[in-house]
């Protein structure tokens, strides 16, 4: 016999071959046995027939209970419940059928049957095609710079190299333009006389010039101290610049000084937002899935 579950209620499909389409009625009570015949004689009359059941209760009388229709219910009715039938004792009954004694049980659930051996398992269908590749998804927006690290110590200096030769001695610059003559300071008194020093050589004769007055010789007075500078005069025009001289020959280069400790990485900046998902194998077994159901 065919059976489904609807409603939580287990129903019986009848067939033509098991007698249409509600449930045999009860069956009566079997009358009683009738009295054995006398040995080696005939077989004895049969007892009569039991009286006949109550009608079976129809597949269509049974109405699936839920909280909407209890206030319906009148006594008599026939409820399904979690898989079973029960028989409603009052009217607008209280409470839920199998925990509420204003219903009676009438057909109990039959249970889960037996799990069916599992069927062999079916050929692996052909490898769906590739999905499209979805379009790449906009870049995030970049993080914040993060902090620079802190700065690594200074390395040692690397050792002098060797003092390159001296480069060619440019030529002497034009002497600048001589500056005017400063004022003359005022004339100290006159000085001791010196130590006399030994005679020069005669030096050549000058023309004879004319004879001036004779004044009377006086006395040598002492010389005087020396008077103060005169003031600096304007410094002269630079003198033109001579050509560079040549390079001197570069030295050996220093070796390396130790390398300071790498700096601390800087904060992360916050990730960008996900792009937009590509429509893959799965997308389009779906896609078609729906299209076939219309």
């Amino acid at each position: 016999m065919d059976f489904f579950n609807c409603n939580n209620v287990q129903r019986f499909s009848r067939t033509p071959r098991n007698g249409g389409g509600f449930l045999d009625g009860v069956t009566g009570p079997t009358g009683p046995t009738g009295p054995t015949g006398p040995a080696g004689g005939g077989t004895g009359i049969t007892g009569p027939t039991g009286p006949t059941g109550p009608t079976g209760l129809g597949l269509d009388s049974i109405i699936p209970f839920s909280e909407g229709i209890r206030p319906s219910l009148v006594a008599g009715d026939f409820v399904s419940f979690n898989g079973s039938v029960y028989r409603v004792l009052v009217d607008a009954p209280v409470g839920d059928p199998g925990t509420s004694p204003e219903y009676e049980l009438v057909i109990g659930d039959g249970g889960t049957g037996i799990t069916g051996i599992t069927g062999p398992a079916g050929p692996t269908g052909p490898t769906g095609l590739d999905g499209a590749t979805g379009p790449t998804g906009l870049d995030g927006a970049t993080g914040p710079t993060g902090l620079d690290g802190a700065t690594g110590p200074t390395g040692l200096d690397g050792a002098t190299g060797p003092t390159g030769l001296d480069g060619a001695t440019g030529p002497t610059g034009l002497d600048g333009a001589t500056g005017p003559t400063g004022l003359d300071g005022a004339t100290g008194p006159t000085g001791l006389d010196g130590a006399t020093g030994p005679t020069g050589l005669d030096g050549a004769t000058g023309p004879t010039g004319l004879d001036g007055a004779t004044g009377p010789t006086g006395l040598d007075g002492a010389t005087g101290p020396t008077g103060p500078t005169g003031p600096t005069g304007p410094t002269g025009l630079d003198g033109a610049t001579g050509p560079t001289g040549l390079d001197g020959a570069t030295g050996p280069t220093g070796l390396d000084g130790a390398t300071g400790p790498t700096g601390l990485d800087g904060a992360t900046g916050p990730t960008g937002p996900t792009g937009p998902t590509g429509l893959g194998l799965d997308g389009v077994t779906v896609l078609i899935q729906q299209r076939l159901q219309r």
